[in-house]
């Protein structure tokens, strides 16, 4: 069963059109990968197009949930709050990049009267400001066999990007991710009401990228980053 999911604002023409795919860089690698808080763990890859970072969040074979709910299962286990930090760089320093919106796919389990929440903000290193993308709701009742997701959150904030490699290093930028997953009852729920999110499953989240050209390029910048006029040396 694919269900689609979008709410929230969405991402403008003209911010589209400027961020051409076309820009995608030739390299780009994963520098440095930190996770907390996840209780089955998390993997990260870039795709050998560049076009996102694909997250999977594993529970297969290790008797875990993401999430779960019943009368049998402690509260604490309820919601589960992962962080992935993720660092990846590329020797082209031109593009500029931005991420509008993330795909969520994966599986559920859970009976009339309990519900599936994921949320997840996004905040890029150095960058006061992060963005909200919309609630993906999963309602029961779903079998885990037939409970398969395939949806979009978009972002429902300001497209935030990051700030612009201008020294002529390695293109380097961070994306701090904090998705909350939780499993609930909805009132009236019966007493043996249980969920679970990702039963000896995998639950994948692809941050897209979309890419630029349009970096202003500096040879010198102060230690933030921020440019500065050529004759500092």
């Amino acid at each position: 069963m694919r269900f689609s999911f979008s709410n929230g604002s969405i991402l403008g023409l003209s911010l589209l059109l400027s961020l051409a795919r076309a820009a995608t860089p030739d390299t780009l690698e994963i520098f440095r990968i930190d996770y907390y808080h996840c209780p089955a763990g998390a993997q990260v890859v870039i795709p050998a197009d560049n076009s996102r970072i694909d997250i999977t969040y594993g529970a297969t074979g290790s008797g875990k949930s993401i999430a779960a709910y019943g009368p049998d299962v402690p509260t604490s286990l309820n919601s589960q709050t992962c962080y992935v930090r993720v660092e990846f760089r590329s020797s082209q320093m031109e593009f500029k990049v931005a991420i509008p919106e993330i795909d969520i796919q994966g599986s559920a389990r859970l009976d009339s009267g309990t519900e599936a929440t994921i949320e997840t903000f996004l905040a890029w290193d150095r960058r006061p400001n992060g963005q909200q993308f919309s609630t993906l709701h999963i309602v029961g009742p779903k079998k885990s066999e037939d409970a398969k997701f395939v949806t979009n959150v978009v972002n429902t904030t300001n497209i935030v990007f990051p700030k612009c490699n201008t020294d002529g290093n390695p293109w380097t930028h961070t994306i701090n991710l904090q998705t909350k997953f939780k499993v609930s009852a909805e009132p009236g729920a019966p007493a043996s009401a249980a969920g679970e999110l990702g039963d000896n499953t995998t639950l994948l989240q692809s941050v897209k990228l979309f890419w630029g050209d349009d970096c202003p390029q500096h040879e010198c910048v102060d230690r933030d980053g921020e440019p500065i006029p050529s004759t500092c040396f």
